[in-house]
């Protein structure tokens, strides 16, 4: 009876799900773009992350919040909170030369608690496999800001690494080649 309670103690914690963590995004004219799947033309701007888990099981993203939407014209009295936010996840690979390539998830307006614009998708993920996160927007054109939470099993983690965007990263490497040539001329 012992083991029993145990193991439906090990079973019961491992179908709940904890949160995980939280991030920002935010995504404008000096993001990164390209055309989403399933849309012909446009210029769409995102974030990308790539990141593992190190359990597998049920995982869901949740964009919580809008923290702001600047490229949208507000002169009807619509509140920023609004913007209409998207998500694409792959497995392995992301290649914006072939965005349907590895597609494994996405999600445009899942998420209930929010404006109903705002994404959530669960899936089953696998331990170790690199999977890649790109948030984005419904509409071509759009500057949006805002927050996801991660849950997962109980107990689990992810290791995230989010993409630089192409000026911060011109700026980090510029700053990093600035302090070698300071320490080469010491």
């Amino acid at each position: 009876m012992h083991r029993f309670l145990i193991g439906l103690l090990l079973v019961a914690s491992t179908l709940y799900a904890d949160l995980i963590t939280t991030f920002e995004f935010d995504f404008d004219e000096t993001s990164p773009t390209w055309t989403s799947p399933g849309e012909d033309s446009g210029i769409f701007y995102y974030n990308l992350a790539y990141f593992t888990v190190d359990t597998s099981g049920s995982w869901t993203a949740t964009n919580t919040s809008i923290l702001s939407h600047d490229s949208y014209d507000y002169s009807d009295g619509t509140p920023f909170s609004e913007a209409d936010t998207f998500i694409y996840v792959y497995e392995n690979t992301f290649d914006t030369s072939d965005v349907n390539k590895n597609l494994f998830a996405s999600d445009d307006d899942g998420y209930d608690g929010g404006n109903t614009y705002q994404f959530e998708v669960t899936e089953n993920l696998i331990a170790g496999t690199t999977y890649w996160s790109v948030i984005t927007s419904y509409d071509a054109g759009e500057y949006i800001s805002g927050t996801v939470d991660i849950s997962g099993p109980t107990g689990s983690s992810i290791n995230m690494t989010i993409v630089p965007e192409s000026t911060a990263f011109g700026l980090t490497m510029a700053g990093v080649a600035l302090i070698l040539l300071l320490l080469k001329q010491k």
